[in-house]
């Protein structure tokens, strides 16, 4: 999707959308470019509300270079609902 401004709802909308769709676990480096944002502020404190409001599930992942990373993924059996 190209970048246009979005709300805080539509955002999260896409990254709920985002997550669902995903077999795995995504890193909100992923997460931004899959909806065609920069990982910034904004999008950081959109996603810890979703983990917050117990939408997602957040956990960490080791990445190539060994460092961490957050990574997130709504839960088997845990539909996104709206």
């Amino acid at each position: 999707m190209p970048y246009a401004y979005r709300s805080s709802e539509q955002t999260k909308e896409a990254v709920l959308k985002v997550l669902s769709d995903s077999d795995r676990p995504l890193t909100r480096k992923e997460i931004s470019d899959a909806i065609d944002r920069v990982k910034g502020k904004q999008i950081v404190r959109v996603i810890e509300e979703c983990v917050e409001q117990g939408l997602i599930q957040r956990i960490v992942v080791k990445l190539y270079n060994h460092l961490d990373a957050y990574a997130y993924y709504v839960a088997k059996g845990q539909g996104v609902g709206k």
